[in-house]
């Protein structure tokens, strides 16, 4: 009976070994992002709403609009851009991109900006060992200060409830979809107390 016993032990040991070295290959950030953690945002945030989220897909992806100590509007996208690996070294830190945000169904509801890359995730190495700590991290997406005329067009489009999806088109040639989860009042009300 003794010997029948080992088998089963190192079996589990094996399948709890191989759990564990599992999670550690899994990205940390695949349940959600939080904008908070991002990285080299060029100035100081006073406050924050988040506009969208994709928590449960991939990227996992965080999307807020965030009032400077200055006064000024941005949009903060905090996702593992959608660029193949293998090209991973297109995604340039302090280049700016034209890109566009579609809120709610079709594409007549669009806001243009310039938005930078301020953070990058690091890329996949070709040690397996470099998997584990900080590969696949999000990248940090700063749009330049919102005008006047961008912010109301988000106000409008959001309506008084959210609508259903929230896209960020045209980054390094990618797509990045998530969930809306505010509405006009709470975008005019960040608007109106950013001062």
């Amino acid at each position: 009976m003794a010997e029948l016993k080992k088998p089963v032990v190192l079996m589990k040991l094996i399948s709890t070994c191989a759990l564990f070295f599992m999670s550690l290959a899994t990205p940390g950030y695949a349940s959600g992002v939080d904008w908070q953690n991002a990285k080299n945002v060029p100035f100081e945030v006073q406050s924050d709403i988040e506009i969208a989220r994709n928590h449960t897909g991939s990227p996992a992806a965080a999307f807020n609009l965030v009032c400077s100590v200055k006064g000024s509007l941005h949009f903060v996208l905090l996702t593992r851009l959608p660029v193949p690996e293998e090209v991973r070294d297109i995604v340039k830190i302090n280049r700016v991109e034209e890109a566009s945000i579609f809120i709610g169904p079709g594409s007549d509801r669009q806001v243009k900006v310039r938005a930078e890359v301020v953070a990058k995730g690091r890329d996949r190495e070709l040690s397996i060992s470099d998997w584990f700590f900080g590969v696949d991290d999000p990248d940090t997406i700063v749009t330049a200060e919102l005008t006047s005329e961008q912010i109301a067009d988000s106000e409008t489009w959001f309506d008084s409830s959210p609508l259903g999806r929230v896209s960020v088109v045209g980054l390094f040639e990618t797509a990045v979809s998530m969930v809306a989860v505010t509405d006009s009042s709470s975008i005019r009300a960040m608007r109106q107390n950013c001062v």
